[in-house]
């Protein structure tokens, strides 16, 4: 079975959304390090997510204090990301989990101001943790995912 996956790749800042794309569509493709306007991201996301299975990853740099950031991105899209990973999320144990509508919430916590991984996935697709293929080591959190399909 032939898949085709959307990636994005996106930079929360105060300021700016960056983004970076390797997808090979020039019609679809944002250069290396473009600041793009909230309306420009927006569309380009949803071209993009028009393949079988989309993924957008986000450096959130702080789930807590980005929240909304993410939220701007994914509400205004008519076909918002099945799957989207984030980098350093620095959610603690004690902390409570932010909700994003539709989605499913995975994460493993951070072990430094600066670590911590999550992924929220459409509560439409079937997946498995790999926690088997997990690894931790200073510096680099992982999330193993084993997506089977769609309910």
């Amino acid at each position: 079975m032939t898949v085709n996956i959307a990636m994005l790749n996106c930079f929360l800042t105060v300021n700016a959304l960056t983004s970076s794309n390797k997808h090979s569509d020039s019609d679809l493709s944002l250069p290396l390090s473009q600041h793009a306007t909230h309306t420009d991201f927006v569309c380009h996301v949803d071209k993009l997510m028009s393949n079988d299975l989309s993924l957008l990853h986000c450096n959130i740099r702080s789930l807590y204090k980005n929240m909304d950031k993410l939220d701007e991105i994914v509400a205004p899209c008519s076909k918002p990301p099945d799957i989207i990973a984030l980098s350093e999320t620095r959610i603690k144990e004690t902390l409570t989990i932010a909700t994003l509508p539709g989605y499913n919430f995975i994460n493993e916590n951070s072990q430094t101001q600066a670590e911590g991984v999550g992924a929220y996935i459409k509560n439409n697709l079937k997946y498995l943790q790999r926690r088997n293929l997990q690894f931790k080591m200073y510096g680099c959190d992982t999330i193993w995912l084993e997506i089977l399909g769609k309910r």
